[in-house]
């Protein structure tokens, strides 16, 4: 009998698992119908630091909010709950991984010695495997609002450091770029043969939810990026309820979100920001893009975009515009994180819209 490759044998293996889900969801597409559970309770919002240790990389937490909330159709509920049980298993997809470019990457193996040169690469690549991490941007150390200090502590090199003396050395077996990457980086990697993932549109919660998909099969997390991707639409469903449920009883605000405290400018058509505020009816009939005319907001409240580094903290505190009206800050690199992270800025706007109301 002919011995069978390591090429053959992780196709058949994984070829096996999706045949296992499959079998396992249909299972529960046919089982005879049974009645909801009575619910006994008001949905609540889930406390923030809990969400934020789920969007960390803690799987666990994920599948057990999941069961607890309950907000995925049957098949997603089983798929999430079987997904949660199989963890340990490491699987590639044995027709690879196409980019946003087109460009195709194979996955006989899972990708090892990660070089991601975006802070959304970066941000979902420390929650799937952050102990394949060996270098990310040097910007990306300030993020403590998204991972505690040890956690991107323990990435000791920086891009800016990098190139080219230590490629050669470190060799990483694939590397994450954007089309906004810089050119000489670009061809620095080609020069070293190391395989690139291009990410282009992060402008909506499905392409996220693709490029999270992408970067799970590449690294052999298939399955725990299925099941953040599970959890980002459980979480998202489980704050609308809530919002739902607060609003059969109080009077929906009227809220403005801008950028920028000098100009105060509107988020752009289309933006992954456009989207979470369309979902949550914020900035209704504005339109997009524009200065706001600070004589003529009309707003409930004010949601004003921004870092809040102590310089801009200080000259907001001075502007009189701001003593006049209501207004609540929200930190902008959370908003404007292309990452799983969105789920969180969702949340943030959320909690204001039932403290406002």
């Amino acid at each position: 009998m002919r011995k069978m490759t390591t090429k053959t044998k992780a196709s058949l293996l994984y070829t096996t698992a999706i045949l296992f889900v499959i079998g396992w969801w249909s299972w529960g597409l046919y089982q005879p119908e049974t009645p909801p559970p009575q619910r006994v309770s008001a949905p609540l919002l889930p406390e923030r630091q809990e969400l934020k240790q789920a969007l960390q990389g803690d799987f666990s937490l994920m599948a057990v909010l999941i069961g607890k909330w309950q907000t995925l159709d049957r098949q997603e509920q089983l798929l999430a709950s079987l997904i949660s049980e199989n963890l340990s298993s490491e699987m590639c997809p044995s027709n690879g991984v196409t980019d946003d470019l087109g460009q195709h990457l194979p996955t006989t193996h899972p990708y090892r010695r990660l070089l991601p040169q975006t802070y959304m690469a970066a941000t979902i690549l420390f929650a799937l495997c952050p102990e394949e991490i060996i270098a990310i941007p040097s910007g990306f150390r300030t993020q403590e609002h998204l991972y505690p200090p040890e956690t991107i502590g323990a990435v000791a090199l920086n891009l800016d450091t990098f190139f080219a003396e230590k490629l050669a050395q470190e060799q990483p077996e694939i590397a994450f770029v954007a089309n906004y990457s810089n050119p000489t980086t670009i061809e620095t990697l080609k020069e070293h043969h190391v395989p690139l993932y291009t990410t282009i549109h992060t402008d909506t919660p499905t392409a996220i939810d693709t490029t999270i998909r992408n970067i799970g099969d590449l690294v052999g997390k298939s399955l725990q990026a299925e099941l953040m991707v599970l959890f980002l639409k459980a979480a998202l469903k489980h704050i609308d309820n809530s919002l739902e449920h607060h609003f059969l009883t109080h009077t929906y605000p009227k809220l403005l979100l801008a950028y920028d405290h000098r100009t105060l400018t509107l988020p752009d058509k289309g933006t992954l920001q456009d989207h979470l505020l369309t979902r949550l009816k914020i900035n209704t009939n504005q339109p997009r893009g524009i200065t706001l005319n600070k004589e003529k907001i009309d707003t409930d409240c004010l949601l004003l975009c921004t870092h809040t580094t102590p310089l801009i903290l200080n000259s907001i505190d001075q502007d009189p515009f701001f003593r006049q009206i209501p207004y609540r800050l929200i930190e902008d690199e959370i908003m404007n994180s292309p990452t799983q992270f969105y789920v969180l800025a969702y949340y943030d706007l959320a909690q204001i819209l039932m403290e406002v109301s």
